[in-house]
This record gives C-alpha cells, sequence and structure tokens, in this order.
C-alpha cells in the first residue's frame, strides 16, 4: 500500500490508504480470522463478533469513505461494505 497509493496518485487517480484502530479484543479475533485461514478452528462467539462489528462501526464514524471504490484487502475492516453508503450496485 505504501508503493501503490503514491503510484495511483502519480497516474491521476486519487487514492487514499486508511488503517483502521481497534481494541485489543477486535486484534485478537482478526488474529484468529488469520490463523483460520490458515487451516486452524475458529470460536467465532456472539462476543468476538460484537468487538469485531463494533470496531468497524466506530471506524466509520470518524472515516467519511464516499468514493467510487472501496479495496478491502484485509479482513479487518471488512464489515465496513455492510455498512458504507454504497451509490453503485
Amino acid at each position: 500500500m505504501n508503493r501503490l497509493v503514491p503510484l495511483m496518485s502519480d497516474l491521476g487517480v486519487e487514492a487514499e490508504w486508511r488503517i483502521i484502530h481497534g481494541t485489543h479484543d477486535f486484534f485478537n479475533v482478526t488474529k484468529k480470522f488469520h490463523n483460520a485461514l490458515q487451516g486452524e478452528e475458529i470460536n467465532f462467539s456472539q462476543h468476538k463478533r460484537s468487538a469485531y462489528t463494533r470496531t468497524n462501526k466506530r471506524f466509520l464514524s470518524y472515516s467519511d469513505i464516499d468514493h467510487d471504490v472501496v479495496v478491502v484487502h484485509d479482513p479487518q475492516p471488512l464489515p465496513l461494505l455492510r455498512y458504507v453508503k454504497k451509490r453503485q450496485p
């Protein structure tokens, strides 16, 4: 991302890289996602789900995401797709 965003800007494409800030619980959950993608079983309890979605909702509350395209390249901000106002299908 630290190379792609400047490259896109050089090409005339407005691009931003946003970093999500979360709690210890949030990052523990997303670490479990990473491990699950490598084959480990995951217990996605209601408490974990809540920590995960709450952090994403909070992130969206201070991040005005009003773009034509949003690329989510990591599981941490994946729920943002549910909460971002969509203008296109």
